[in-house]
C-alpha cells in the first residue's frame, strides 16, 4: 500500500509541476515578457527530465552558480550554470525575444549531453542527446 501512496503522490508532484511550467508560460505570453535566461534553464531542465525516462532519478538543483561567458563584443551573451554536476550553457542575441541556444552537460551518473534551443513562447526543442559521453 505504501508502494502506491508514494508513485502517487510523485504523479501528483509532476502533474502540478507541468500545470504550473504551463501556466507560467501562457501568462507571461500573454502578458508580453520575454523569457529569462533562468526561465530558460528552468524549462530546458524539466524537458530533459520529463523526456527521458533513464534520467527520471536525477534531481534538479534548487541553487545555481552563475558565471557570465560573454566575450566583449556587442550583440550576443553567453551565460553558464552550473550546479552539482550539472553545467547549462545559454548563447543567444540580445535582442527583445531571443531563441535560446542551449547546451547541457551532466557529469553525475547517468551522464549525458543535450543541445537544443528555448524560443521567447517557451518552446523547448531538442536537437541532440547523448548519453554516457
Amino acid at each position: 500500500m505504501k508502494k502506491i501512496s508514494w508513485i502517487t503522490l510523485i504523479i501528483v508532484i509532476v502533474g502540478f509541476s507541468t500545470a504550473s511550467v504551463l501556466g507560467y508560460q501562457n501568462a507571461r505570453a500573454a502578458a508580453n515578457i520575454p523569457l529569462s535566461p533562468e526561465s530558460a534553464r528552468d524549462l530546458t531542465v524539466n524537458y530533459i527530465l520529463q523526456n527521458h525516462q533513464e534520467l527520471s532519478a536525477l534531481t534538479v538543483p534548487e541553487t545555481w552558480d552563475f558565471q557570465n561567458l560573454t566575450p566583449e563584443l556587442l550583440g550576443g551573451s553567453t551565460l553558464q550554470y552550473t550546479a552539482d554536476g550539472w553545467n547549462v550553457t545559454f548563447s543567444y542575441p540580445v535582442v527583445l525575444e531571443p531563441t535560446f541556444t542551449v547546451e547541457v552537460c551532466y557529469s553525475g551518473e547517468p551522464s549525458f549531453e543535450w543541445v537544443g534551443t528555448v524560443t521567447n513562447d517557451g518552446s523547448v526543442t531538442e536537437t541532440d542527446f547523448t548519453a554516457g559521453y
